[in-house]
């Protein structure tokens, strides 16, 4: 390439880009541009964790919610485990009474009496817990009682 050709070259440059050698930087029109450019930047990564905050908490509502759940029908299982372990253990004690049962069986259905009892306040606690995790997942919070 010849000193010509680079000169013309340099030529339209030049006019495709009028004044970029009067910029300390180039091809730049001026600073305000650059300060616009870098405040829109700011704001589009600013838009983007908000975003990206935004899911997560939903994320962690969805789980939330859905652990509940979960938790609310262990306790319901558990509610009619007891029933039955209750009506098991009542109509055993009515055999014992008429002479027809073991005693035996009346200690075999208390124990799953109180099997049962043992998991149902489990699943209420940890369904009470759950609700706690939901409420914190939301943003609501939770209060100390007050000391009135």
């Amino acid at each position: 390439m010849t000193m010509s050709h680079m000169l013309t070259g340099l030529d339209q440059t030049i006019a495709q880009h009028p004044g970029w050698l009067d910029e300390p930087f180039g091809l730049l029109a001026n600073q305000a541009s650059v300060a616009t450019y870098a405040a829109a930047s700011r704001l589009r990564e600013a838009n983007l964790q908000r975003e990206l905050t935004q899911d997560g908490i939903s994320t962690k509502v969805a789980q939330a919610f859905h652990q509940l759940q979960s938790y609310h029908r262990q306790v319901v299982l558990a509610s009619q485990a007891a029933e039955a372990a209750t009506s098991s253990f009542r109509r055993n004690v009515r055999r014992i009474q008429a002479g027809e049962g073991l005693p035996i069986e009346l200690v075999q259905a208390l124990q799953a009496y109180a099997g049962t009892l043992s998991e149902y306040n489990q699943a209420v606690a940890a369904c009470n817990m759950a609700q706690l995790d939901l409420l914190y997942a939301a943003g609501r919070g939770i209060s100390a009682p007050s000391s009135e």
